[in-house]
Protein backbone atom coordinates (compact mmCIF):
# COMPACT_ATOMS: atom_id res chain seq x y z
CA UNK A 1 0.00 0.00 0.00
CA UNK A 2 2.86 2.31 1.14
CA UNK A 3 4.58 1.46 -2.47
CA UNK A 4 1.63 2.51 -4.68
CA UNK A 5 0.81 5.52 -2.63
CA UNK A 6 4.42 6.86 -3.17
CA UNK A 7 4.36 5.83 -6.86
CA UNK A 8 1.02 8.00 -7.50
CA UNK A 9 2.81 10.51 -5.40
CA UNK A 10 5.93 10.60 -7.72
CA UNK A 11 3.60 10.40 -10.79
CA UNK A 12 1.64 13.43 -9.58
CA UNK A 13 4.81 15.85 -8.90
CA UNK A 14 6.29 14.48 -12.02
CA UNK A 15 3.05 15.88 -13.63
CA UNK A 16 2.66 18.98 -11.75
CA UNK A 17 6.33 19.98 -12.61
CA UNK A 18 5.88 19.28 -16.51
CA UNK A 19 3.00 20.95 -16.66
CA UNK A 20 4.16 24.21 -14.93
CA UNK A 21 7.21 24.01 -17.42
CA UNK A 22 4.53 23.73 -20.32
CA UNK A 23 2.57 26.75 -18.86
CA UNK A 24 6.16 29.28 -18.95
CA UNK A 25 6.77 27.90 -22.34
CA UNK A 26 3.00 29.14 -23.52
CA UNK A 27 3.42 32.29 -21.62
CA UNK A 28 6.47 33.04 -23.92
CA UNK A 29 4.17 32.35 -26.66
CA UNK A 30 1.52 34.67 -25.36
CA UNK A 31 3.62 37.22 -24.70
CA UNK A 32 5.16 37.23 -28.58
CA UNK A 33 1.22 37.05 -29.90
CA UNK A 34 0.46 40.28 -27.44
CA UNK A 35 3.01 42.04 -29.82
CA UNK A 36 1.96 41.00 -33.17
CA UNK A 37 -1.40 42.31 -32.13
CA UNK A 38 -0.18 45.64 -31.06
CA UNK A 39 1.80 45.75 -34.18
CA UNK A 40 -1.17 45.21 -36.39
CA UNK A 41 -3.10 47.98 -34.07
CA UNK A 42 -0.34 50.06 -34.73
CA UNK A 43 -0.55 49.31 -38.79
CA UNK A 44 -4.10 49.81 -38.76
CA UNK A 45 -4.25 53.03 -37.07
CA UNK A 46 -1.14 54.48 -39.27
CA UNK A 47 -3.29 53.67 -42.29
CA UNK A 48 -6.27 55.04 -40.64
CA UNK A 49 -4.12 58.43 -40.38
CA UNK A 50 -2.50 58.33 -43.60
CA UNK A 51 -5.59 58.31 -45.61
CA UNK A 52 -8.31 59.94 -43.93
CA UNK A 53 -7.56 62.63 -40.82
CA UNK A 54 -10.68 60.77 -38.53
CA UNK A 55 -11.04 62.50 -34.78
CA UNK A 56 -9.36 60.13 -32.38
CA UNK A 57 -12.40 58.94 -30.24
CA UNK A 58 -13.70 57.42 -33.83
CA UNK A 59 -10.03 56.53 -34.99
CA UNK A 60 -10.08 53.82 -31.72
CA UNK A 61 -13.73 52.85 -32.49
CA UNK A 62 -12.51 51.72 -36.04
CA UNK A 63 -9.58 49.68 -34.98
CA UNK A 64 -10.80 48.22 -31.90
CA UNK A 65 -12.82 45.68 -34.51
CA UNK A 66 -9.58 44.51 -35.67
CA UNK A 67 -7.08 44.95 -32.82
CA UNK A 68 -7.84 40.94 -31.18
CA UNK A 69 -6.69 40.82 -27.44
CA UNK A 70 -7.03 44.64 -28.07
CA UNK A 71 -10.69 45.41 -28.40
CA UNK A 72 -12.67 45.65 -25.07
CA UNK A 73 -9.41 48.21 -23.91
CA UNK A 74 -9.69 50.29 -27.15
CA UNK A 75 -13.50 50.75 -26.94
CA UNK A 76 -13.32 51.40 -23.48
CA UNK A 77 -10.27 54.18 -24.27
CA UNK A 78 -12.64 55.19 -27.27
CA UNK A 79 -15.37 56.02 -25.13
CA UNK A 80 -13.52 57.58 -22.62
CA UNK A 81 -12.37 60.17 -25.43
CA UNK A 82 -15.37 60.84 -26.66
CA UNK A 83 -17.27 61.89 -23.16
CA UNK A 84 -13.55 63.94 -21.98
CA UNK A 85 -13.49 62.19 -18.60
CA UNK A 86 -9.75 62.91 -18.36
CA UNK A 87 -8.14 66.03 -20.06
CA UNK A 88 -5.19 63.95 -22.45
CA UNK A 89 -4.83 60.79 -24.29
CA UNK A 90 -2.76 59.51 -21.73
CA UNK A 91 -4.87 59.84 -19.06
CA UNK A 92 -7.79 58.60 -20.68
CA UNK A 93 -5.79 55.21 -21.11
CA UNK A 94 -4.98 54.96 -17.60
CA UNK A 95 -8.90 55.27 -16.45
CA UNK A 96 -9.77 52.86 -19.79
CA UNK A 97 -7.07 50.08 -18.46
CA UNK A 98 -8.24 50.92 -14.88
CA UNK A 99 -11.77 49.61 -16.07
CA UNK A 100 -10.84 46.67 -17.63
CA UNK A 101 -9.28 43.21 -17.22
CA UNK A 102 -5.58 43.37 -18.67
CA UNK A 103 -4.23 39.51 -19.09
CA UNK A 104 -0.95 40.85 -18.87
CA UNK A 105 1.51 43.52 -18.00
CA UNK A 106 2.78 43.82 -21.21
CA UNK A 107 -0.99 44.89 -22.64
CA UNK A 108 -1.29 47.85 -20.52
CA UNK A 109 2.72 48.87 -21.58
CA UNK A 110 1.84 48.80 -25.06
CA UNK A 111 -1.26 50.66 -24.51
CA UNK A 112 0.34 53.37 -22.44
CA UNK A 113 2.62 53.96 -25.36
CA UNK A 114 0.37 53.93 -27.50
CA UNK A 115 -1.47 56.33 -25.29
CA UNK A 116 1.51 59.13 -25.03
CA UNK A 117 1.92 59.03 -28.88
CA UNK A 118 -1.54 59.95 -29.61
CA UNK A 119 -3.38 63.75 -29.44
CA UNK A 120 -0.39 65.60 -28.55
CA UNK A 121 1.02 66.02 -32.07
CA UNK A 122 -0.37 67.02 -35.06
CA UNK A 123 -0.98 64.02 -37.95
CA UNK A 124 2.26 65.11 -39.23
CA UNK A 125 4.23 64.34 -35.49
CA UNK A 126 1.49 61.70 -34.31
CA UNK A 127 2.57 59.47 -37.36
CA UNK A 128 6.01 59.98 -36.62
CA UNK A 129 5.58 58.79 -33.09
CA UNK A 130 3.27 55.90 -34.51
CA UNK A 131 6.36 54.80 -36.68
CA UNK A 132 8.91 55.06 -34.17
CA UNK A 133 6.85 53.13 -31.76
CA UNK A 134 6.23 50.77 -34.09
CA UNK A 135 9.90 49.99 -34.77
CA UNK A 136 10.89 49.75 -30.73
CA UNK A 137 8.01 46.75 -30.52
CA UNK A 138 9.30 45.38 -33.81
CA UNK A 139 12.77 45.30 -33.03
CA UNK A 140 11.95 43.54 -29.20
CA UNK A 141 9.68 41.44 -31.33
CA UNK A 142 12.57 40.10 -33.43
CA UNK A 143 14.57 40.17 -30.07
CA UNK A 144 11.94 38.06 -28.89
CA UNK A 145 10.83 35.81 -31.82
CA UNK A 146 14.81 34.52 -31.92
CA UNK A 147 15.04 33.52 -28.62
CA UNK A 148 11.13 32.00 -28.54
CA UNK A 149 11.75 28.10 -29.77
CA UNK A 150 15.38 28.03 -27.56
CA UNK A 151 12.89 29.53 -24.37
CA UNK A 152 10.51 27.45 -25.36
CA UNK A 153 12.63 24.18 -25.61
CA UNK A 154 14.02 25.18 -21.97
CA UNK A 155 11.05 25.74 -19.99
CA UNK A 156 9.53 22.51 -20.89
CA UNK A 157 12.99 20.72 -20.35
CA UNK A 158 13.61 22.15 -16.95
CA UNK A 159 9.80 21.23 -16.16
CA UNK A 160 10.32 17.59 -16.59
CA UNK A 161 13.73 17.83 -15.36
CA UNK A 162 12.32 19.45 -11.86
CA UNK A 163 9.96 16.86 -11.61
CA UNK A 164 12.35 13.99 -11.95
CA UNK A 165 14.35 16.04 -9.57
CA UNK A 166 11.82 15.74 -7.04
CA UNK A 167 10.30 12.53 -7.74
CA UNK A 168 13.83 10.77 -6.51
CA UNK A 169 14.58 13.12 -3.96
CA UNK A 170 10.72 11.91 -2.32
CA UNK A 171 10.71 8.36 -3.50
Amino acid sequence: MNIGIRLIGSILILVGCTAIGFSAASLCRTKVKVIQNFLHLLDCMMTELRCRVTPLPELCKNVSGSSGAFCNTMLSFSETLDSQIAPNPMACMEHALAQGHIPCQEYADCLCELAGALGCYDLTGQLRQLEGLRGKWNQTLEHMENDLAMRVRYFRVLGICAGCALTILLV
